[in-house]
Protein backbone atom coordinates (compact mmCIF):
# COMPACT_ATOMS: atom_id res chain seq x y z
CA UNK A 1 0.00 0.00 0.00
CA UNK A 2 0.85 3.71 -0.75
CA UNK A 3 1.58 6.23 2.45
CA UNK A 4 -1.58 7.75 1.38
CA UNK A 5 -3.55 4.48 1.53
CA UNK A 6 -2.29 3.29 4.50
CA UNK A 7 -3.23 6.51 6.15
CA UNK A 8 -6.53 6.25 4.83
CA UNK A 9 -7.01 3.28 6.21
CA UNK A 10 -5.98 4.09 9.94
CA UNK A 11 -8.54 6.58 9.34
CA UNK A 12 -10.88 4.78 8.71
CA UNK A 13 -10.04 2.46 11.20
CA UNK A 14 -10.10 5.75 14.30
CA UNK A 15 -13.05 6.92 13.02
CA UNK A 16 -14.64 3.51 13.64
CA UNK A 17 -13.20 3.11 16.97
CA UNK A 18 -14.24 6.37 18.11
CA UNK A 19 -17.70 5.38 16.71
CA UNK A 20 -17.99 2.52 19.07
CA UNK A 21 -16.92 4.10 21.84
CA UNK A 22 -19.12 6.76 21.50
CA UNK A 23 -22.08 4.56 20.57
CA UNK A 24 -21.38 2.78 24.49
CA UNK A 25 -21.19 6.01 25.87
CA UNK A 26 -24.65 7.22 24.59
CA UNK A 27 -25.96 3.85 25.03
CA UNK A 28 -24.76 4.02 28.75
CA UNK A 29 -26.53 7.68 28.91
CA UNK A 30 -29.33 6.38 27.43
CA UNK A 31 -30.09 3.31 29.71
CA UNK A 32 -28.87 6.08 32.76
CA UNK A 33 -32.91 8.24 32.28
CA UNK A 34 -34.52 5.00 33.02
CA UNK A 35 -35.45 3.92 36.69
CA UNK A 36 -35.49 0.24 37.42
CA UNK A 37 -38.40 1.07 39.76
CA UNK A 38 -40.70 1.99 36.89
CA UNK A 39 -43.40 -0.63 36.35
CA UNK A 40 -43.20 -2.44 33.11
CA UNK A 41 -45.25 -4.41 30.90
CA UNK A 42 -45.05 -7.74 29.83
CA UNK A 43 -43.06 -7.15 27.14
CA UNK A 44 -40.34 -5.74 30.14
CA UNK A 45 -40.55 -2.27 28.46
CA UNK A 46 -41.04 0.98 31.09
CA UNK A 47 -44.87 1.84 30.89
CA UNK A 48 -45.26 5.16 32.77
CA UNK A 49 -44.16 8.48 32.50
CA UNK A 50 -44.24 9.50 28.27
CA UNK A 51 -44.02 6.96 25.57
CA UNK A 52 -47.31 8.51 24.03
CA UNK A 53 -47.61 11.56 21.69
CA UNK A 54 -50.15 13.59 23.60
CA UNK A 55 -51.05 16.89 22.10
CA UNK A 56 -51.97 19.55 24.71
CA UNK A 57 -51.89 22.58 21.89
CA UNK A 58 -52.63 22.28 18.55
CA UNK A 59 -51.90 25.45 16.01
CA UNK A 60 -52.97 25.06 12.51
CA UNK A 61 -51.58 26.72 9.19
CA UNK A 62 -55.33 26.80 7.57
CA UNK A 63 -53.13 25.20 4.78
CA UNK A 64 -55.29 22.26 4.11
CA UNK A 65 -51.25 20.02 2.64
CA UNK A 66 -49.15 21.94 5.06
CA UNK A 67 -51.51 20.67 7.86
CA UNK A 68 -52.16 17.07 6.49
CA UNK A 69 -48.52 16.67 6.39
CA UNK A 70 -48.23 18.07 10.47
CA UNK A 71 -50.65 15.16 11.40
CA UNK A 72 -48.26 12.67 9.49
CA UNK A 73 -45.10 13.72 10.95
CA UNK A 74 -47.47 13.65 14.81
CA UNK A 75 -48.77 9.92 13.74
CA UNK A 76 -45.22 8.80 13.20
CA UNK A 77 -44.02 10.60 16.12
CA UNK A 78 -46.73 8.14 18.11
CA UNK A 79 -45.30 5.69 16.78
CA UNK A 80 -41.71 5.98 17.31
CA UNK A 81 -42.65 7.45 21.27
CA UNK A 82 -44.76 4.26 21.69
CA UNK A 83 -41.63 1.99 20.49
CA UNK A 84 -38.88 3.73 22.34
CA UNK A 85 -40.78 4.62 25.37
CA UNK A 86 -40.52 7.47 28.52
CA UNK A 87 -36.95 8.93 28.46
CA UNK A 88 -35.04 12.52 28.39
CA UNK A 89 -31.81 14.40 27.90
CA UNK A 90 -29.85 14.76 24.54
CA UNK A 91 -29.82 11.19 23.24
CA UNK A 92 -33.28 10.11 23.94
CA UNK A 93 -33.93 13.43 21.87
CA UNK A 94 -31.54 12.04 19.52
CA UNK A 95 -33.46 8.63 19.61
CA UNK A 96 -36.79 10.49 18.71
CA UNK A 97 -35.07 12.77 15.59
CA UNK A 98 -33.31 9.46 14.23
CA UNK A 99 -35.94 7.21 14.52
CA UNK A 100 -38.94 9.94 13.32
CA UNK A 101 -36.66 10.26 10.33
CA UNK A 102 -36.15 7.02 9.45
CA UNK A 103 -39.81 6.41 9.55
CA UNK A 104 -40.55 9.82 7.80
CA UNK A 105 -38.22 8.33 5.01
CA UNK A 106 -40.09 5.55 4.52
CA UNK A 107 -43.66 7.23 3.95
CA UNK A 108 -41.67 9.54 1.28
CA UNK A 109 -44.45 12.24 2.15
CA UNK A 110 -45.19 13.85 -1.39
CA UNK A 111 -43.07 17.71 -1.48
CA UNK A 112 -40.84 16.21 1.32
CA UNK A 113 -40.11 12.83 -0.16
CA UNK A 114 -36.91 10.92 1.23
CA UNK A 115 -34.57 14.23 0.31
CA UNK A 116 -36.43 16.64 2.61
CA UNK A 117 -36.02 14.65 6.44
CA UNK A 118 -33.26 16.39 8.09
CA UNK A 119 -31.38 18.52 5.39
CA UNK A 120 -28.47 21.23 6.37
CA UNK A 121 -28.25 24.53 5.55
CA UNK A 122 -26.07 27.72 5.75
CA UNK A 123 -26.97 31.19 4.34
CA UNK A 124 -29.81 30.18 2.51
CA UNK A 125 -28.21 26.87 0.27
CA UNK A 126 -28.09 23.34 1.18
CA UNK A 127 -25.14 21.67 2.75
CA UNK A 128 -23.40 18.46 3.88
CA UNK A 129 -25.33 17.55 6.59
CA UNK A 130 -24.49 18.23 9.94
CA UNK A 131 -21.50 21.43 8.07
CA UNK A 132 -20.34 23.14 11.26
CA UNK A 133 -22.19 26.70 11.54
CA UNK A 134 -24.96 25.39 9.28
CA UNK A 135 -28.89 24.48 11.09
CA UNK A 136 -30.50 21.36 10.49
CA UNK A 137 -34.35 21.05 9.75
CA UNK A 138 -36.66 18.08 10.65
CA UNK A 139 -38.24 18.18 8.07
CA UNK A 140 -38.98 20.58 4.97
CA UNK A 141 -42.12 20.97 2.32
CA UNK A 142 -41.37 22.54 -1.01
CA UNK A 143 -43.09 22.99 -4.24
CA UNK A 144 -42.63 20.19 -6.74
CA UNK A 145 -42.20 22.37 -9.63
CA UNK A 146 -40.25 25.60 -8.22
CA UNK A 147 -38.40 24.13 -5.39
CA UNK A 148 -39.61 27.06 -3.37
CA UNK A 149 -39.68 26.20 0.48
CA UNK A 150 -43.32 26.34 1.37
CA UNK A 151 -42.84 25.01 5.10
CA UNK A 152 -40.89 23.86 8.32
CA UNK A 153 -41.09 21.69 10.82
CA UNK A 154 -38.83 21.12 13.71
CA UNK A 155 -39.67 18.67 16.24
CA UNK A 156 -38.56 19.05 19.88
CA UNK A 157 -38.34 16.93 22.76
CA UNK A 158 -36.65 18.86 25.79
CA UNK A 159 -38.40 21.29 28.18
CA UNK A 160 -37.80 24.58 25.62
CA UNK A 161 -40.03 25.30 22.61
CA UNK A 162 -38.64 27.23 19.26
CA UNK A 163 -36.84 30.39 20.28
CA UNK A 164 -37.75 33.16 18.33
CA UNK A 165 -34.60 33.44 17.98
CA UNK A 166 -34.19 30.14 16.45
CA UNK A 167 -37.23 30.60 14.45
CA UNK A 168 -35.07 33.89 13.14
CA UNK A 169 -32.17 32.01 12.62
CA UNK A 170 -33.91 29.23 10.98
CA UNK A 171 -35.28 31.66 8.10
CA UNK A 172 -32.14 33.69 7.74
CA UNK A 173 -29.78 30.23 6.86
CA UNK A 174 -32.99 28.90 4.56
CA UNK A 175 -33.43 32.31 2.99
CA UNK A 176 -37.13 32.06 3.59
CA UNK A 177 -39.84 34.68 4.79
CA UNK A 178 -41.80 35.30 7.52
CA UNK A 179 -44.97 33.86 5.08
CA UNK A 180 -43.67 30.46 5.25
CA UNK A 181 -44.80 28.94 8.82
CA UNK A 182 -42.60 26.94 10.80
CA UNK A 183 -43.90 24.50 12.57
CA UNK A 184 -42.43 23.29 16.36
CA UNK A 185 -43.99 19.93 17.51
CA UNK A 186 -42.79 19.61 20.79
CA UNK A 187 -43.28 15.86 22.02
CA UNK A 188 -44.74 17.08 25.49
CA UNK A 189 -46.25 20.53 24.43
CA UNK A 190 -48.06 19.95 21.35
CA UNK A 191 -48.10 22.21 17.93
CA UNK A 192 -47.06 25.70 17.62
CA UNK A 193 -47.02 27.70 13.83
CA UNK A 194 -43.91 29.96 14.02
CA UNK A 195 -45.39 32.96 11.73
CA UNK A 196 -46.32 36.47 11.20
CA UNK A 197 -50.11 35.53 11.29
CA UNK A 198 -49.85 33.53 14.71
Amino acid sequence: MQGWEVLREKYNLSAQIVKIILFKIAFDEWKAVFRDEQPRGPDGRWIIGGGKYVISERHTTGNKQIDSITEKITDALDVVLSQLGPGSGSLYGTYVHSSAAKLLRGINIPGIGKDGIEQSFSLGDLVRYGLSDSIRTDALLRNDQTGEILAVWDIKTGSQRLSPKRVAKIRNYLNISDDVPVIDIHINLGIIVKNHDI
